[in-house]
């Protein structure tokens, strides 16, 4: 059994860095915490800078996050309705599509291969899905924490478009 500790850095940096940039200056730093009793440490995000408040900077990764969430929701409707258009919601996200992969695969590959090392820092940030374990890339593990929490959203959506029409 192990507790995560949260620190926090500043780093000072030149002005007029955008968030990719310094993004990728951050990943590119080797960080070391040596101690035999520190068992790991992750990069989880970064806050932004002065000028920017933060309760302004929480609402606006926030708001990202949310749609992060929704694009995960159109994934995996999408890639519902492409495999099985006429099961119930947990059969059609369990069904093999045509490539061998299921939607709930479909989507964390699509969201995987498309999610910025910032929009990976934000997932870490404010997911409760976020996988503590070691087993896969961080973009991998971002995609993973979106499709969970996107899950019973689509699978409400789902059912709203699978109504009959009432009486």
């Amino acid at each position: 059994m192990s507790t995560v500790v949260r620190i926090e850095v500043a780093l000072e940096v030149p002005e007029g860095l955008n968030d990719d940039e310094i993004q990728s200056m951050v990943s590119e730093c080797d960080y070391e915490f040596k101690h035999p009793d520190i068992l790991g440490h992750e990069i989880r995000g970064i806050l932004g800078g002065e000028g920017e408040t933060s309760s302004s900077l929480e609402a606006s990764t926030k708001a990202r996050y949310h749609e992060l969430i929704e694009k995960a929701v159109r994934l995996l409707l999408d890639f519902g309705k492409a495999v099985a258009p006429d099961k119930d919601y947990q059969d059609a996200m369990h069904t093999d599509g045509p490539d061998g992969l299921h939607p709930l695969i479909m989507a964390e590959d699509d969201l995987a291969g498309s999610l910025t090392d910032v929009e990976q820092s934000i997932v870490c940030t404010f997911s409760r899905e976020w996988p503590g374990d070691e087993r896969s890339e961080r973009k991998n593990k971002a995609a993973y924490a979106l499709v969970n929490e996107a899950y019973d959203i689509a699978e409400g959506r789902w059912a709203q478009a699978h109504e009959g029409p009432r009486p």
